[in-house]
């Protein structure tokens, strides 16, 4: 790894944990109620604007006529985020952008998470070890 790549000091011992489930960003018109079928998983995410209504869920239950992207992969950070951390997207960006891969962030309160594609995924692990962030598995 070289200095150009390394994560800021306070960002280095910031690791990510990578969420096997496939999961899917589905489109609906705006005001949509949330359909019966999304349920539980691994992150389930209603953002609603006076465009239109998307949900993040999993890959599995969107039926096939439901307009969606994905299959994704999510990464997590591995503590709660801290808005004080100045730079912590871009630092997870930069490598990625290097590589022509691109990235969906989200936030809840106090998680952030990554999307990528799922066929980027292993490739996105391996870059973000390479600039010195620690890749965990899931463990359920």
């Amino acid at each position: 790894m070289s200095e150009r790549d390394a994560p800021p000091a306070a960002l280095k011992d910031i690791g990510l944990v990578r969420h096997p489930e496939p999961l899917a960003l589905v489109h609906l018109p705006a005001g949509a109620d949330v359909p019966d079928w999304v349920g539980g998983g691994t992150i389930v995410s209603v953002t609603a604007t006076e465009r239109a209504t998307s949900i993040l869920c999993s890959a599995l239950v969107v039926p096939a006529k439901a307009e969606h992207r994905g299959p994704f992969v999510a990464f997590v950070l591995d503590r709660p985020l801290d808005p004080s951390h100045v730079g912590l997207l871009s630092e997870l960006a930069a490598p990625l952008a290097r590589a022509s891969i691109s990235l969906l962030p989200i936030a809840t309160y106090d998680e952030g998470w990554v999307l990528v594609h799922r066929a980027d995924a292993a490739r996105v692990a391996r870059l973000w070890t390479d600039a010195g962030f620690e890749i965990q598995e899931a463990t359920s």
